[in-house]
């Protein structure tokens, strides 16, 4: 329930930002059947032949908004709730997947990027870049927190910086206390916390943007497996379409 609640957060911290409503900011490529088609083609790259965790997710984006799609690639589970995200990126001259970098060593806790189907993207009118508002549940046996993080894709590379964190511990009493700290680390009230999001964006304009993950855990996972190559190129072209917002314009 709390990692639910955590998300409803973000969403309501959105509500409070300029320009923000459930619409897309991101626009259809125009080659964009082409680039899937060889993304499709390409799925011996990208595609996990056997999942490590319990639940794997695929979709196509154009993150950075540069008219070169990527294939998003991630897997969650464990009782951690750890997440581990790919994205792999159509070339310049657009005859070749290459993969993206990270701007963060492998051991680091990443965000739990498949857990909600909208998530608020910000633009800073001055760079124009695009930044994705997630967070990252953990547990660690009884205590569990939540790391509020902005991703951004950067020529080539995947950024992360830290909005906010919250932690719960339970002292011998079995009482659970809450701390909050911002970006430095620095102790927060709960009050400072719940508006950090608004407050680090509040010279951006911000919209929701669609994430459409492909999902299959453990137990479905041999159904994707068993897709044809036209099978897996209709779905990622839907996950594009509803990503950049022509799906909703197609009804």
């Amino acid at each position: 329930m709390w990692k639910h609640t955590c998300q409803c957060l973000i969403l309501l911290a959105l509500a409070s930002l300029p320009c923000a409503h459930p619409t897309q900011a991101a626009m259809m490529v125009k080659d964009a059947e082409e680039q899937i088609h060889l993304i499709t083609d390409a799925r011996d790259i990208w595609d996990l032949s056997e999942p490590g965790m319990d639940t794997v997710g695929y979709m196509c984006s154009d993150l950075d908004g540069n008219g070169r799609l990527e294939i998003l690639v991630a897997e969650s589970g464990g009782s951690g709730l750890h997440t581990y995200t790919k994205i792999y990126e159509v070339n310049e001259a657009k005859d070749a997947l290459i993969p993206c970098g990270r701007s963060w060593p492998d051991a680091r806790s990443e965000a739990d990027i498949m857990m909600t189907n909208y998530v608020p993207m910000s633009v800073n009118g001055i760079d124009g870049i695009q930044w994705y508002s997630f967070t990252d549940e953990y547990r660690d046996g009884a205590e569990y927190g939540t790391a509020n993080l902005a991703l951004s894709l950067q020529d080539g590379t995947l950024h992360a910086k830290t909005i906010a964190t919250t932690h719960t511990f339970y002292d011998d009493a079995g009482r659970p206390h809450v701390s909050y700290e911002n970006a430095a680390g620095a102790s927060i009230s709960e009050k400072a916390y719940h508006k950090t999001l608004e407050n680090v964006f509040a010279h951006s304009e911000t919209t929701l943007i669609s994430f459409p993950w492909l999902i299959y855990h453990r137990d479905t996972f041999h159904e994707w497996k068993e897709k044809s190559p036209t099978d897996i190129y209709t779905m990622l072209l839907d996950t594009y379409l509803n990503f950049s917002g022509e799906k909703e314009g197609m009804g």
